[in-house]
């Protein structure tokens, strides 16, 4: 008979009796027995008893009940950059009482090969007795940390630390195994989560001469900057002109690779288009390429973002180019014939038809002869509203053998404004004269256009009568 009894306050008893043994035999009890508070217990047993003979002897035996090992990890850096590291430090603790020999534990890399141990185990379990930590990169998705083999004392801790590589970008949670040892086998895992950003690429973008004057052309940069530490492939871009730009020719400069092209067909407006590309880690590269102003105006030009295989901008690159419009010159005699010997007043206007100040305004205007004095301007009757401008100088030359020239120069026009330049002239000798002026020039800009008008000179009519018969 084996009767367990727990009526005790304290102790459970294993009561057996009533059976018969043999000469010389033995046989054995079993029975399952609950350790539910840590730890050491030694049980021991009363003496047998028979109806022929008692014993003098006891059995005895140890028992030790501990709490199981646990393990937790954590990410030193979390979030990190693409080609960045990030510190994992595992940590194992033993919640026995009494050592553990022969403590492992695996930790698999999630993410498909994106991320990867690198450099050597460490920490300080690594000192233990019996310690081994190994990678393995056999698989071929996943790295292998094995740590085996080491004991820990009762209540006491290690640490095991290694060094992750981020590949590629995402979110992952990486999971241990339980710990095991030749005692006890836990049954918790720890596990933390790492976060890998890749920095998304930029463009920006500059012209480099700014204003310009129609007809004229800047220089365009468009530089591309790779903000992750992986190479991106696949880059592309594109840039479309408003209108009123164009682009000059194909790329002068190209250091991204790829294909650029040009196209003037699908759109309204020239468009560079790059594909294909390629920038190294945390490297940049540069399109530059010629843009002409065709019509007067300010345009802000702004690129679409990057693309590549990796990973897509947000961000546009933008600049503003000024088209000014070119400074002109009108002029007009007041009387378009006037008798040998008089005089009329020539009047010169220049219009500052840019959205900026010119300043160092300039022009000269020769009269038309083809033998000295047949037009002359009249000393001292250079006048108009140009003349009380900052700067202004009026100079007539009658150095020349044969024409009188008028040199304006030196004075300060503000931006959408005109002004007059007077000047009398003489006609000495009949005949009908055009007179043309020279461009406009400035320090900002130089005009293409000159101011001309017609002047006739010629004798006074004359009157005669006779009488027929006297």
């Amino acid at each position: 008979s084996g009767v367990i009894s727990t009526a005790t306050a304290t102790n459970d008893t294993l009561t057996v009796s009533g059976f018969d043994l043999g000469a010389g035999a033995s046989c054995t009890v079993t029975v399952d027995v609950d350790g539910n508070l840590e730890g050491g217990y030694t049980n021991t047993t009363s003496v047998v008893d028979s109806t022929e003979l008692t014993g003098t002897g006891t059995g005895s035996d140890d028992v030790s009940v501990g709490d199981l090992p646990t393990i937790g990890k954590v990410f030193g850096s979390d979030p990190i950059g693409v080609g960045s590291t990030s510190g994992l430090t595992i940590t194992v603790t033993n919640n026995a009482p009494f050592i553990l020999t022969g403590v492992s534990f695996d930790d698999v890399l999630p993410g498909a090969g994106s991320l990867a141990y690198t450099g050597s185990v460490a920490g300080t379990c690594s000192v233990l007795t019996g310690f081994s930590g190994t990678i393995s990169t056999t698989t071929t998705t996943d790295d292998t940390l094995s740590v085996s083999g080491f004991d820990l004392a009762a209540d006491a801790s290690c640490t095991v630390t290694v060094d992750v590589l981020a590949g590629s970008g995402g979110s992952f949670s990486n999971t241990p195994s339980v710990v095991d040892s030749t005692e006890l086998t836990g049954t918790d895992t720890g596990s933390d989560g790492l976060t890998v950003t890749v920095g998304a690429p930029t463009i920006g973008k500059v012209f480099a001469t700014d204003p310009i004057p129609v007809g004229g052309s800047s220089d365009l940069t468009i530089t591309l900057t790779n903000n992750s530490a992986i190479a991106l492939t696949g880059v592309a871009f594109s840039d479309q002109l408003p209108a009123g730009l164009s682009f000059a020719a194909a790329p002068t400069s190209n250091t991204c690779g790829g294909t650029p092209s040009i196209s003037t067909t699908t759109n309204p407006d020239d468009t560079l288009t790059l594909s294909g590309g390629a920038i190294a880690a945390s490297g940049s590269c540069a399109v530059t390429i010629t843009v002409d102003g065709d019509s007067a105006g300010s345009y802000t030009n702004t690129t679409s973002a990057v693309s590549s295989d990796q990973v897509n901008g947000t961000g546009t690159g933008s600049d503003t180019l000024d088209v000014l419009a070119l400074p002109t010159m009108a002029k007009v005699f007041a009387d378009d014939t006037i008798a040998t010997g008089e005089s009329t007043t020539l009047t010169l206007t220049v219009t500052n038809n840019s959205t900026i100040g010119l300043t160092g305004v300039s022009f000269t205007d020769a009269l038309p002869v083809t033998a000295a004095g047949e037009l002359e301007y009249l000393t001292g009757t250079v006048a108009g509203t140009c003349s009380v401008l900052t700067g202004f100088s009026g100079v007539i030359s009658t150095a020349t053998a044969t024409n009188d020239t008028l040199t304006v120069s030196g004075f300060d026009l503000g931006a959408g404004a005109s002004c007059t330049v007077t000047v009398d002239v003489d006609g000495n000798l009949e005949g009908g004269y055009t007179n043309t002026t020279s461009v406009v020039d400035s320090t900002e800009l130089t005009g293409t256009g000159t101011g001309s008008d017609d002047v006739s000179v010629g004798d006074l009519p004359t009157i005669g009568k006779v009488f027929g018969s006297d």
